[in-house]
């Protein structure tokens, strides 16, 4: 009696393989029982019981890095008889051979006299286990059932390509600042001379070490980002390209098997299904699960907000410092900013007094070389081994393209940003900008104005945020800097923070310039509805005492009041404009008790004498009867 798929993946436990769950007759990921793909395996008995009772004819898949298997994948048949592998543990595929080694290795492609022959796989990837069933039918089956043993010396060298020279490895000095766009121009030409990743990896690491001027220590990391960056698609025979249109035929061929669909019904849950409980609260009435965005201008205090809100949640304190914010679970933040260099960043962190725990708080700069892309790998699989809250600084950073206002390229970041809290992060926080109108008008906040480019990215948020500098106030850096902060989403209705204003610094008596409460404090000063109150009015008096003859209108504007409360607030100092004249106004003034010099007389006007009535119907005539 044959043995079933449970007593199989048991036996591979036994061994010390890390398996978990496939499709039945599927070589892809069962999405429901292992939604983490390969990184969901396990070697647990009890967990094996459990999948395979859920699906008892699922495939088998072996995570090889955790499992410390090297496996090489021949597409056709057997292994070439010049590799001596013919004793080697062997399974055959649908149509090649799988050979087991000990050990972990790099995932390569494999050549043999100039021909692409298969793959290396091991630690990163995965293979189907003996006596799964391929999708077009045959059953992996042992062919050679010997032990399983290291690779031998020197067969992994001798199936990498031969390095092709070309001609554009060789040429002047990079500058620094072009490294990666000129190593990816490198990289892309070798790539369409027929290089796989490891080849060109190794080429670009080559003209990296010779011609680029001031490459940091990890240059390595950023030649590798961009190897498996270009190696992401197959290569393309331009030759062909430009004189021949596929057919029908080979467009058929180039198609992938198509997946096993038959448990449709396991991608979707009932109501009762889904997850219970209270929306996840990242900053008690500030944040919670899901997307945010805090929309401002160039300047306006974009990253100094990010890193308050970073702060409280990788340490696990209150927002600003108010208790009524409080942080009750402490959370990883990967904070990814590629519009700054490592030297600026930190010293911002160190002001706020950021966490030096990796495990707290993990950024990326400039200076870790190129930017990550929201589906690199590397990132993904931070975000499902810390459970963070990542931190876009700036969103446009993140965009596939150059214009913010295209609705593809927008609805392309929601989609990067939905595939991070699928992957487990819990919130997502972009900064991003604010439209110019919004400032130089001084419009009043909204989610339209607060956040440049088309309405997709207002519409998928959960909650958003604008922030403007006071710059009244700031004077062009001569004065303090103080921020305010408004609610301008709140899809839950979370309640909460609704508007504050910030203060980043602040200035000292007989000082010129401002002092940073950041460097002293770690944190902003909240500024309180009384001093926020003094502000307006100090904000009134300079601008009218820089023009007296400016209107009320334009004060509401320059300082986002009303017109009644620009008149109000000046009348409780004793400001205020004569109406009337040939000037239309006085300027504003003072009367200081005194008379005021621009009232105007008042006009005696005569009295009227009253006419007597005439005559009418409503008088009365006496009559006499004799």
């Amino acid at each position: 009696m044959s043995a079933t798929m449970m007593e199989i993946a048991l036996r591979c436990v036994s061994v010390g393989w890390y398996i978990f769950p496939l499709g039945v007759k599927s070589k892809l990921p069962d999405a429901n029982l292992a939604p983490h793909g390969f990184k969901s395996a396990s070697n647990d008995p009890e967990q094996i019981r459990t999948w395979w009772t859920a699906s008892p004819d699922s495939n088998i898949g072996i995570d090889l890095g955790r499992s410390n298997l090297t496996v090489l994948d021949f597409d056709n048949g057997l292994p070439p008889a010049e590799l001596g592998l013919q004793d080697r543990f062997q399974v055959s595929t649908s149509r090649g051979t799988h050979v087991y080694f000990d050990g972990v290795s790099k995932q390569v492609d494999m050549y043999l006299n100039g021909q692409h022959i298969g793959e290396v796989k091991s630690d990163g990837g995965y293979v189907l286990a003996p006596f799964s069933r391929h999708p077009d039918g045959p059953v992996y089956t042992i062919t050679v059932k010997n032990e399983i043993t290291p690779v031998p010396d020197g067969l992994l060298e001798r199936l990498r390509p031969e390095r092709k020279s070309s001609p554009t490895l060789e040429g002047p000095k990079i500058p620094y600042g072009q490294h990666d766009i000129e190593l990816t121009r490198i990289g892309g030409k070798l790539r369409q001379f027929g290089m796989e990743e490891e080849s060109i990896y190794d080429a670009i690491t080559e003209v990296c070490e010779k011609r680029c001027e001031g490459y940091g220590a990890d240059y390595k990391d950023m030649t590798r980002k961009i190897a498996h960056s270009i190696c992401r698609y197959p290569v393309v025979n331009t030759d062909l390209a430009l004189t021949q249109q596929p057919t029908v035929q080979s467009q058929t061929q180039q198609m992938p098997n198509k997946p096993d669909v038959s448990n449709w019904l396991s991608m979707f849950r009932s109501v009762e299904e889904m997850e219970d409980g209270p929306i996840v609260m990242v900053i008690e009435g500030v944040l919670q699960e899901g997307t945010c965005f805090i929309g401002a201008n160039p300047g306006d205090g974009k990253t100094l907000i990010g890193l308050a809100f970073a702060k409280a949640i990788s340490i696990g304190t209150a927002l600003f410092g108010l208790p009524e914010y409080p942080v009750k679970e402490a959370r990883t933040v990967i904070y990814l900013i590629p519009e700054s260099r490592d030297r600026a960043f930190r010293k911002r962190c160190e002001a706020f007094r950021m966490p030096t725990d990796k495990m707290k708080f993990m950024a990326r700069t400039i200076s870790a070389g190129a930017s990550l892309e929201l589906g690199d790998p590397y990132l993904l699989e931070a975000v499902r081994q810390t459970k963070a809250v990542v931190f876009l600084d700036t969103a446009s950073r993140f965009m596939k393209g150059t214009d913010e206002n295209a609705a593809a390229q927008n609805r392309q970041l929601v989609n990067d940003v939905i595939a991070l809290l699928a992957a487990g992060a819990v919130c997502v926080v972009l900064l991003h900008h604010a439209t110019k109108a919004s400032k130089q008008k001084q419009e009043v906040m909204t989610l339209e104005n607060m956040l440049r480019g088309s309405s997709d990215l207002g519409a998928m948020c959960d909650q958003a945020y604008g922030i403007r500098k006071d710059m009244l106030l700031y004077q062009h850096g001569s004065g303090p800097m103080e921020i305010d902060m408004v609610n301008l989403k709140d899809r839950e209705q979370i309640g909460g923070l609704t508007s504050i204003r910030l203060a980043a610094s602040y200035k000292k008596e007989g000082m010129d310039f401002p002092v940073s409460y950041i460097n002293e404090t770690g944190n902003f000063k909240v500024v309180n509805n009384a001093e926020t109150y003094k502000r307006e009015l100090e904000n009134l008096v300079r601008l009218i005492e820089n023009d007296r003859n400016i209107p009320a209108k334009e004060l509401a504007q320059q300082t986002r009041l009303t017109e009644y409360a620009v008149k109000h607030r000046l009348a409780t100092l004793g400001w205020h404009r004569v109406q009337g004249g040939q000037g239309g106004a006085s300027p504003w003034h003072q009367d200081n008790d005194m008379p005021c010099p621009f009232a105007k007389e008042k006009r005696v006007m005569p009295k009227k004498v009253s006419k007597p009535p005439k005559p009418g119907i409503a008088e009365t005539v006496e009559v006499t009867v004799m």
